[in-house]
């Protein structure tokens, strides 16, 4: 059973946490906000997916490009500012006793939807994912007081499109690449074909 502390201001308590008991014989899992000090963890935790994801031998994708994105201190700064000093937007962590094992992020954009706009786990298959997406869902509905949720996939990431569409989205556009202005240079080289899956809170 899941126990969810969440208090009426978000500026006030930054205290949204999920505490799952029932992990059988492992550590329970924790899923709280996440800190600077969590950080590097979980960029740690991308960085591996990331290699596993996107290393594609038939675009010459290797897995030296994945490396050449920078996941130092750069990395660190930026998420920082993204996710733990912007107020439209929220990180957490799920722990399994003292082990950061996944991240999930969300955020308002741009173009005014909510996004779940980073959910990675350090492996598949063990619910972590599932517990981080049902925790930054109900952020962005109970806090936030978001009616949808947006997430965008790379369309060769089935496993993630697997993960989303049978958690109830639904899909909504392709995104072409070369659409995103965060896309330049190595990362252009990177910009796969995306889907944008949308999901309903209400």
């Amino acid at each position: 059973m899941a126990v969810i502390r969440l208090r009426d201001s978000y500026d006030q308590v930054p205290d949204f946490s999920v505490t799952e008991m029932e992990q059988g014989g492992s550590a329970p899992l924790r899923i709280e906000t996440a800190g600077f000090s969590d950080l590097r963890a979980a960029i740690d935790i991308e960085h591996d997916r990331s290699r596993k994801v996107y290393v594609d031998t038939a675009r010459g994708i290797t897995q030296q490009d994945i490396d050449d994105l920078g996941w130092g201190e750069g990395r660190i700064n930026e998420y920082e500012r993204r996710y733990l000093e912007n107020p439209n937007a929220r990180m957490f962590v799920a722990r399994e006793g003292d082990r950061i094992v996944g991240y999930a992020a969300v955020m308002l954009k741009n173009d005014g939807a909510y996004y779940v706009d980073k959910l990675y786990t350090a492996e598949s298959g063990k619910g972590w994912g599932t517990h981080l997406l049902s925790t930054a869902e109900r952020f962005l509905h109970e806090v936030f007081g978001a009616s949808k949720a947006y997430v965008v996939v790379t369309e060769n990431n089935q496993e993630a499109l697997d993960f989303y569409l049978g958690r109830d989205y639904g899909y909504v556009c392709d995104i072409r690449p070369g659409t995103d202005p965060e896309h330049y240079g190595l990362a252009a080289k990177l910009a796969f074909p995306k889907k944008l899956l949308v999901k309903s809170l209400v």
